[in-house]
C-alpha cells in the first residue's frame, strides 16, 4: 500500500526535513566534502518500510557543479536513463531549483 505525504508519521517528516536541511547546509557552506549525507538509522529503517531510498551526490573525484539529492523507488538508481535528481543546487549560486523525472 502506498502512502501519501499526509499519512507519513510526524517522526518520518522530521527526519526527512533534517536530511534535506543537512543537504542544503552542505551545499551552501562551501564545503569541499564529497561524502554523501549520512542517513539517520531510524530514517533509513523508515525508508526501507516505505520501499524507498535517498541518495545525495556532491561529485566523484571532482566536486560536482550541481550537487543533487534524490528519492528512488525500487529498481531506480542515479545511473538509469530518465531517473533524475529531485533537488538540484548549483553550488556556486546557493539557490535551489527542482527537476522531476
Amino acid at each position: 500500500m502506498s502512502k501519501t505525504a499526509s499519512s507519513l508519521s510526524p517522526e518520518f517528516k522530521k527526519l526527512l526535513n533534517k536530511y534535506v536541511e543537512d543537504f542544503i547546509v552542505r551545499v551552501t557552506s562551501g564545503s569541499t566534502s564529497q561524502a554523501p549525507i549520512a542517513l539517520d538509522p531510524v530514517f533509513s529503517l523508515a525508508c526501507k518500510d516505505l520501499n524507498i531510498w535517498f541518495k545525495t551526490s556532491f561529485g566523484h573525484g571532482n566536486l560536482a557543479e550541481i550537487p543533487w539529492l534524490a528519492c528512488f523507488a525500487p529498481g531506480q538508481s542515479a545511473q538509469l536513463e530518465g531517473v533524475s535528481g529531485i533537488a538540484l543546487s548549483p553550488s556556486h549560486q546557493h539557490c535551489f531549483g527542482e527537476l522531476w523525472s
